[in-house]
């Protein structure tokens, strides 16, 4: 999960009020929701997500 956690921390540096849920899973899947949208998933991305990928997802949204 530390690849998870560097994500959570880009995101809380940006949005210090975010409500995150890291949850433990297998098979590799990692997803993010924003407002119940979903986001990302490696599932089809085929990979982990780059640096700063996520909040400037997020930030599309606004």
């Amino acid at each position: 999960m530390p690849q998870a956690s560097r994500v959570e921390a880009e995101i809380k540096a940006i949005y210090p009020a975010a409500k995150i849920k890291l949850i433990r899973g297998g098979g590799g899947i990692f997803e993010v929701k924003c407002d119940g949208k979903l986001i990302y998933a490696k599932s089809k991305t085929h990979r982990f997500p780059n640096e700063g990928e996520i909040t400037g997802l997020i930030k599309r949204m606004d």
